[in-house]
């Protein structure tokens, strides 16, 4: 058979079975083939052919087309396909340069920045292949009240956050005189509010020693500042008594004694860090070390 557009089905059951089609359809190369029935007919029967076998309830099924339009279909859908498939990797190559949105943190900026951006050919719905953001952060620090400018892309959205000068302040801080010492010590600590310490752990303290000086250090610059803080040193004091007769009975009584005299001495707020005592003869030394303020510094 020379059909140019046929259709192939294969049918379960005996040639028979199709007897009553060919009545209906003209059907051509009728063959059983492993007790199934396949045949041919033309392409624009197939649908009709489709419709009579499901109405006869036969199991059935299309095996094969041949012709110029089921030529035509395949190669379509074919072609198609890889069309699709480069259309696909296109697609997705060009996305994340496309921009979907422009977000700006303080809007008071929006209509500049835009403008600045449109400069750099970026604008809302369209491609950005290249973002020179340092340019474009340049321009944007040039705008007046602006002292930051950071503008980065993040997938399809290009963000730009700004930050704006702080108002300049109405008044400056008088800078008063360094903080001094008040005490002979020994430096243990400072809690130092502003200025710079000048004294580490140890030194030795005499009174009008500066303790922290009235200003800070910027770079290689020294700026000058109110000078303010808390500093404490060890201090130690000594009382020594005579008794006529010392025996171990009464000795825990004779030194509570001295240390009377010896913590009468200290006249500010004062811990008590360690207490020590010296027997020599009938002599008793009692030497406490205490921590204490030693600076002149007042606070408001």
């Amino acid at each position: 058979m020379k059909l140019f557009d046929r259709t192939c089905f294969r049918v379960e059951g005996s040639p028979y079975s199709v007897a009553n089609l060919s009545k209906k359809i003209r059907i051509y190369d009728v063959a059983e083939k492993n007790g199934k029935i396949y045949f041919w007919c033309r392409l624009k029967d197939e649908q009709k052919c489709i419709a009579i076998l499901t109405d006869m309830c036969y199991n059935f099924s299309v095996v094969d087309r041949k012709g110029f339009l089921p030529s035509v279909r395949k190669i379509m859908l074919r072609y198609g396909l890889i069309v699709g498939i480069l259309f696909s990797v296109v697609v997705c190559s060009l996305y994340p340069s496309f921009l979907t949105d422009i977000k700006i943190n303080e809007s008071e900026y929006a209509t500049s920045v835009l403008s600045i951006l449109s400069k750099h050919g970026i604008k809302k719905y369209s491609f950005a292949f290249d973002v020179d953001s340092k340019s474009i952060e340049r321009e944007i620090l040039a705008l007046d009240g602006v002292s930051f400018a950071d503008v980065v892309k993040e997938g399809t959205t290009i963000k730009v956050s700004i930050v704006k000068e702080q108002p300049k302040p109405d008044y400056f801080p008088l800078v008063g005189e360094s903080v001094r010492a008040v005490k002979k010590a020994v430096f243990s600590r400072a809690i130092v509010y502003g200025g710079t310490l000048v004294k580490s752990y140890g030194d030795i303290i005499n009174p009008g020693d500066t303790l922290i000086e009235n200003y800070i250090v910027v770079g290689e610059e020294k700026v000058p500042t109110q000078a303010g803080g808390k500093v404490y040193g060890f201090l130690y004091y000594e009382a020594e008594w005579y008794f006529e007769y010392i025996d171990n009975v009464r000795l825990e009584e004779y030194k509570k004694t001295v240390l009377i005299f010896a913590l009468s001495q200290i006249k500010d707020e004062a811990s008590i860090i360690s207490v020590d005592y010296e027997i020599n003869g009938n002599s008793i030394k009692a030497m406490v070390t205490t921590e204490e303020r030693i600076d002149d510094f007042k606070s408001v």
